[in-house]
């Protein structure tokens, strides 16, 4: 991290929750995740960042990297106009680096006279990107100057030719409800060229929306009718909190099940009345085992409808 005058200075963000071990999808995805707080600033920001990177390590796809940043409200209240940014500073080899930006792929992409080029694709809640001249010296950013980038999404997109390049991905103007949580995924790719560049970005979108089908999350039900709340807090360790709402009184389950579809551990089933109810898990199966660190599920099923959620545990 670099301030005003480029030198370097600690981080805003303090872990909680250390870089996780990696466990692999049934995509073939090699997942590892880890957990930050805002505190290296004048006002307190009541958010936890939960960053996961999805690599693929056989030959196809290999050129591409998902991050995927998930912005939990800790506190009582709504917070409104949050912005995001993920800025990048790739050093390609050679002189007199090209940077462009196709507003179809929503994608930024850098090249040089010789190596690699790569790129930045938004996945999920990025509506824009900047470019800013590095130059010959690496420059540094004010606090001030940072907000005013990610917060103004239109302008300063430079482009053509310069010896380096800072892209910054921005997100939409972001919205969390209180206890609730916000999603902004991107993928960083690679190649040997653009054609390169543009392949490793569709099959990003592909990976990511084939993950999300996965996850199942069923958000159109209407309050006061069956709604199962994102677990809290999220990721965890030891314990979790997982909370809904039913519309009628009948009998329910709430089961959690590992990435392969797989039952893990049954937190309830029978009759249940209607309104608000709350379960803990404490990360063990059916057996009273400690589960190994990575991604859950958790369902919850009527006679009629059910739901899902994605959680993660953190050893």
């Amino acid at each position: 991290v670099r301030d005003s005058l480029a030198r370097f200075v600690p981080s805003d963000f303090e872990p909680v929750a250390s870089l996780s071990d990696a466990w692999t999808s049934p995509d073939g995805g090699v997942h590892r995740s880890a957990s930050f707080i805002v505190t290296g600033v004048s006002e307190s920001l009541p958010v936890m960042v939960s960053q996961e990177s999805i690599s693929y390590p056989d030959a196809d796809n290999n050129g591409l990297v998902i991050i995927k940043y998930v912005l939990h409200n800790q506190s009582l209240q709504d917070i409104d106009s949050l912005h995001f940014g993920f800025l990048t500073d790739f050093d390609l080899l050679g002189a007199g680096e090209q940077v462009g930006y196709d507003r179809d792929m929503n994608l930024v992409y850098q090249q040089s006279t010789e190596g690699p080029s790569v790129g930045v694709v938004g996945l999920h809640n990025v509506s824009s990107f900047k470019a800013i001249r590095n130059g010959t010296a690496k420059i540094g950013f004010t606090d001030a100057e940072l907000f005013d980038i990610i917060a103004s999404p239109s302008g300063l997109f430079d482009s053509g030719s310069s010896d380096d390049w800072l892209t910054v991905a921005i997100s939409k103007t972001l919205h969390i409800p209180a206890g609730d949580s916000v999603e902004v995924t991107l993928g960083v790719v690679g190649g040997a060229g653009m054609l390169s560049i543009y392949e490793n970005a569709n099959t990003a979108k592909e990976l990511y929306d084939i993950s999300t089908d996965i996850d199942g999350d069923n958000h159109a039900i209407l309050p006061g009718q069956f709604t199962l709340n994102q677990n809290y807090p999220n990721p965890f360790n030891p314990t979790t909190n997982i909370s809904f709402e039913l519309g009628t009184a009948g009998d329910v389950s709430l089961v959690v099940y590992n990435v392969l579809g797989q039952e893990v551990a049954t937190l309830y089933d029978g009759y249940l009345t209607a309104g608000n109810h709350e379960f803990t898990w404490d990360a063990t199966n059916n057996k009273g085992d400690v589960v190994a660190g990575g991604i859950y599920f958790f369902k919850l099923a009527t006679s009629s409808q059910s739901q899902s959620r994605k959680m993660v545990f953190v050893k």
